[in-house]
Formats: structure tokens, C-alpha cells, sequence
């Protein structure tokens, strides 16, 4: 299943896919504009598999990460039932829209829709994720992200020139306050990662997750459902809750899908939500201009 929120600009350059068709079972459920949440149930593996294409400073990515997939991260805290961590597989791919140039040197530009302070958000997250995978502590990683969705943009975390200060991000986001664990990955560990030569590494790790999505090239249509693309003229059919539909696919009412913590975390991303955010990004547009 795909949740595919892309860029106005489309995914630049994708490869089609190689073969993934004949590991995975795979259905088209919604594209809104620049992250994709994928559902792969491995015929080998028992475990949930999730993979999530997102860009750092896409309105609707920060949305998924701060509000949709923070709510889920909130049940499982709240419902008590961290073991359901173990039954999960979600991969995160920091590379949606980003276009690749191959110099004459042999190195690799990455040019991201957003500019160069979204290439190095994804390169945190990416990151982050790839440590915490090291220790196991994918949980650890969830929150991490969910609170670097929220405020990557927020104005406590900019320089005194309006620009990101992503490293402020990263402190407050890998701190005691937002990531209990206290065998955490530690911020300098994720800010040594981004900003270095493995976060070049981890980058392209996650182009090459993105350049084998089962698409055709050029994908520009702003979202799926059940495999019709639809155009930017129609309106968004599909509301989008991560916990609602987690607990849809694995047909469950007990534990984080008990019908106390359905109802306090199982927003919607309804079209109404979706026309406002749509909204914001136009007069933002109009300041910047």
C-alpha cells in the first residue's frame, strides 16, 4: 500500500522498478503531495513492513512526521504496548524529489526542491535512522523524527537570518526530554553522521531506495488510488490516518488499537486539512515573492 505525498514538481528521474514486484505484494492507495507510505507484507517475513518516503521541509512530510505518525508513536506510549515495536518494520527513505547530477569528477550533486537545507534535514533523518538501526532502537528513531517534523521550521530553531539551524534541531530533538532511552544515539553522534562523509553515504543508500520504486519515470501527478493516478484538478479522495489504518491491515481493536486511543490519536488527514495546508503553502508563496 502507498500513502505518497510528492512534490508539485514530480519525482525527477526515478528509475523503474527492479524486480521488487517479485518480493513484494504491493497496492496504490493515495498520492498528496511529497511523502509516500508503502505497506509490503514480505511473503518471508512475519513482520509489519512499512517503508515511508519523505522530504524534510515538505509541508505534508512534516505533517505526516509531526501529527499522523506522532500520534501513533503517542498510542504506543500511552496504550503501554512497546513490545508492538517488535511485530513493526517501518523504513523511512529521506529522497523523494531530489534530482541527481553526476559530475565529471565523479562525485554526486543532489539538488533537493526545497534547497540545500532540505538535503541536509534528510540527511539527518536518514541519519538517525540508520544509527538507531545499528543499536536496534527503531522506537528511538520515531521519536526522534516526530519531533524533528514538528520543528525543523519552528522559529526557535533559526539563525538570526531567518535560515535553519539544524544542528539547534538536532539537540533538542536527540535530548532526554524527547527520546527516553538514556542509551540513546546521542545528537553529535547524528550530527557527525549528517554533515560528514556518512551522511553522503546514508544519502545515497536512500536514492537508491527511491530509484527503485515500482513507478515509471517522471512520476507528476500529485497522488494514487488503487493504481488511477489522478490529476491535480481532482480532488483528494483519500483521508489518511496511520494508526486507523495500521489497525485496518492488521484487523485488530486491542491494544493501540483499542477504541479509547482510536479515538484521542486517530486523526485524519482529511481534504479539508489537506485544502488548508494546501492553502498555507500558497501564501507563503505570496510573502516570499
Amino acid at each position: 500500500f502507498f500513502f505518497f505525498f510528492q512534490a508539485e514538481d514530480g519525482i525527477r528521474d526515478a528509475q523503474e522498478s527492479r524486480g521488487l514486484g517479485d518480493v513484494y505484494k504491493r497496492q496504490v492507495l493515495a498520492l498528496v503531495a511529497c511523502c509516500l507510505v508503502s505497506l509490503s507484507t514480505q511473503q518471508e517475513a512475519p513482520k509489519f513492513h512499512v517503508d515511508i518516503y519523505l522530504e524534510s521541509l515538505c509541508g505534508y512530510s512534516r505533517y505526516f512526521l509531526g501529527k499522523t505518525f506522532k500520534n501513533f508513536v503517542d498510542a504506543i506510549e500511552a496504550s503501554g504496548q512497546v513490545q508492538v515495536v517488535n511485530d513493526l518494520d517501518i523504513n523511512f527513505v529521506f529522497y523523494t524529489s531530489v534530482q541527481q547530477t553526476l559530475n565529471e569528477d565523479g562525485t554526486i550533486t543532489h539538488t533537493c526542491v526545497r534547497g540545500e537545507d532540505e538535503c541536509n534535514g534528510n540527511r539527518v533523518l536518514a541519519c538517525a535512522q540508520e544509527l538507531n538501526a545499528a543499536q536496534n532502537t527503531p522506537f528511538d528513531f520515531w521519536q526522534f523524527a516526530t519531533c524533528f517534523g514538528r520543528y525543523i521550521t519552528d522559529k526557535g530553531f533559526k539563525n538570526a537570518d531567518g535560515s535553519l539551524n539544524l544542528k539547534a534541531s538536532v539537540n533538542y530533538c536527540a535530548s532526554a526530554s524527547v527520546v527516553k532511552n538514556k542509551n540513546r544515539v546521542k545528537s553529535a553522534e547524528i550530527r557527525n553522521c549528517a554533515f560528514g562523509q556518512k551522511g553522503e553515504e546514508v544519502f545515497l543508500k536512500n536514492a537508491d531506495q527511491r530509484n527503485h520504486l515500482p513507478f515509471t519515470k517522471k512520476v507528476q501527478p500529485p497522488y494514487f488510488v488503487n493504481e488511477h493516478v489522478y490529476n491535480k484538478d481532482e480532488e483528494i479522495k483519500q483521508n489518511i490516518s496511520f494508526l486507523r489504518w495500521y489497525c485496518e491491515q492488521i484487523q485488530s481493536a486491542e491494544g493501540i488499537c483499542a477504541s479509547q486511543y482510536i479515538a484521542k490519536y486517530g486523526d485524519l488527514l482529511t481534504e479539508e486539512k489537506a485544502k488548508e495546508l494546501a492553502a498555507q503553502k500558497e501564501a507563503q508563496k505570496q510573502q516570499s515573492a
